[in-house]
């Protein structure tokens, strides 16, 4: 996250965009910190998880732990969105959709992906945080109820990194209580005849599987995806056997 913006010349001559500060790693806290600042019009340079251009040097702040238990945090709020704004399109016709995340930090090493340098950051323990099943349910009804929901796109990055039991859990709660369609996005190696079938259950119509290159040298060597050809294969051909 970056406070950006364009330099301007006393004659009104844009120039170019220049950063003030950068956050590095999660936001909510120090967005929050950066609010109450500005609010008592003191000084930012020493919140933590920012890097601060000041009189020609950069602060680099230390990082703030990451947020345990992802409970804590208040429901999504939509209300500054325009109507539009939840209208897309999946398989030729307009639903209104809400977007979601169950969890937090994904445990993969692909060389692209930002991950692999928030691990280094923060290390994998306790990297990987899920909310758990009911406050995720109920959060959910909620924004269902509040803005007449149709369908539901889960931004978890592998969000088949969760114990079965959990996924069991959700594929029981889920169809009952929220029974929207939804997509997700996961890996090959997550898909297997039994979550495939829980997915199935909980009403999930279309996944994306990262391949991210035909070329199995490329992926393996150079993005580090150590999935084989044949991971793929399957994954695919179980999700078509199950209508995903």
């Amino acid at each position: 996250v970056g406070g950006i913006h364009a330099t301007v010349d006393p004659e009104g001559v844009i120039g170019e965009p220049c950063v003030d500060a950068v956050c590095r790693g999660e936001g909510e806290e120090t967005l929050l910190e950066i609010a109450d600042r500005f609010d008592r019009g003191r000084s930012w340079n020493d919140i933590r998880n920012l890097w601060v251009k000041h009189n020609g040097r950069v602060i680099k702040n230390e990082l703030r732990p990451l947020i345990s238990s992802l409970d804590g945090l208040p429901y999504l709020d939509w209300s500054i969105y325009p109507a539009s704004a939840f209208f897309k399109p999946y398989e030729g016709r307009v639903y209104r959709y809400g977007d979601f995340l169950l969890a937090r930090g994904c445990l993969y090493k692909c060389s692209y992906c930002i991950n692999v340098h928030l691990q280094g950051m923060y290390g994998t323990e306790g990297f990987h945080r899920d909310k758990g099943p009911e406050r995720a349910i109920a959060e959910m009804k909620y924004l269902k109820n509040e803005w007449q929901l149709e369908f539901v796109k889960f931004w978890d990055e592998t969000f088949l990194m969760m114990s079965e039991s959990r996924l069991e859990m959700l594929a029981e709660a889920y169809p009952a209580e929220v029974g929207l369609p939804f997509i997700i996005e996961t890996t090959a190696e997550s898909i297997n005849p039994r979550t495939v079938k829980l997915l199935q259950k909980m009403g999930c119509v279309s996944a994306s599987v990262g391949l991210e290159t035909g070329d199995a040298d490329m992926r393996q060597k150079v993005l580090v995806k150590k999935t084989a050809d044949a991971k793929y294969e399957r994954a695919f051909a179980l999700l078509r056997q199950h209508n995903i």
